[in-house]
């Protein structure tokens, strides 16, 4: 019973760091921190060219985040097709 209470716990904690996780990767999460950082710095303001630096990364960190975003959205669709295919064939197994 313990080991069961355990492994939810785990689970739980899994899922929530799964959570924070891709709201961290999240193009305007990733925006709004790059914003915050540069309004933070006070020397900016003095460096023209470190605005424009800072907005091309912004972009960039936005277009990496769609990037990684389709990709993981793919590669979980894959596992979950193989998964259901393996169950399917297990229980299509079990029951014939």
């Amino acid at each position: 019973m313990r080991l069961r209470i355990l492994q939810l716990e785990q689970e739980a904690a899994i899922r929530q760091q799964w959570k924070d996780l891709k709201a961290a990767l999240k193009p305007a999460t990733l925006l709004h921190n790059k914003l915050a950082e540069f309004s933070d710095r006070k020397d900016a303001d003095e460096h023209p060219v470190s605005g424009l630096l800072n907005v091309g990364i912004s972009y960039l960190s936005h277009k990496l985040g769609e990037a990684a975003g389709e990709k993981i959205a793919s590669t979980l669709e894959q596992g979950i097709d193989k998964l259901a295919g393996k169950v399917e064939h297990v229980f299509g197994r079990s029951h014939s």
